[in-house]
């Protein structure tokens, strides 16, 4: 998404790009990356690498989730997956996916080494169902609640970016990162 700013007679910058890629100067992706979108630019470390907090490790943990679907065009189906404690701190394994034919159902079994679970809500680009995905879902909210014996908390990528942990028997909601400002400081609780 660039700007249609007027350069060299009249030429739109998206024309000249387009043109420049032809030519062969360099790739599209290349040029158009050179322009901010105001997207915000994401990272991840990946599974397998060690964080020093449960929340540090969530919100990596969802970044990738969210980077893999994108790269995949693939935002349909629902990710997550646990956090586990390692030696020196936390992390997380491969993503899972749902199955096509159920892409709004997750199975997470938990092991007795995990600490959390994470999940991702894509946005459907329909306002009604997007904000009604800024709130952990009754069956989510359920399983941590009354499903876990031990009520590990579950971590959501909701559509707005926003990272929130619902915790405890009791359902406490906190906003842990908010990844529209990623260069600002993700990390949000425990400030």
């Amino acid at each position: 998404m660039t700007r249609n700013l007027r350069v060299l007679g009249g030429v739109s910058l998206t024309t000249l790009l387009i043109g420049l890629a032809s030519l062969g100067c360099a790739p599209l992706s290349q040029l158009l990356a050179a322009f901010p979108t105001g997207e915000p630019v994401l990272e991840a470390r990946g599974p397998g690498t060690v964080f020093p907090s449960i929340d540090a490790a969530a919100v990596d943990a969802l970044t990738h989730a969210y980077l893999l679907a994108l790269a995949e065009h693939d935002t349909e189906r629902m990710r997550g997956g646990t956090i586990h404690q390692v030696d020196g701190g936390f992390s997380y394994g491969e993503i899972r996916v749902a199955a096509p034919l159920l892409p709004a159902s997750l199975r997470q079994p938990t092991k007795t080494r995990d600490v959390a679970r994470f999940v991702v809500y894509y946005p459907t680009g329909r306002d009604s169902v997007d904000r009604a995905n800024e709130r952990p879902s009754k069956a989510d909210r359920r399983s941590v609640r009354f499903v876990d014996p031990l009520h590990r908390p579950l971590y959501i990528l909701h559509p707005s970016l926003m990272i929130r942990v619902y915790r405890g028997e009791e359902g406490e909601l906190v906003d842990v990162a908010d990844l529209r400002h990623p260069k600002q400081g993700q990390l949000i609780a425990g400030e």
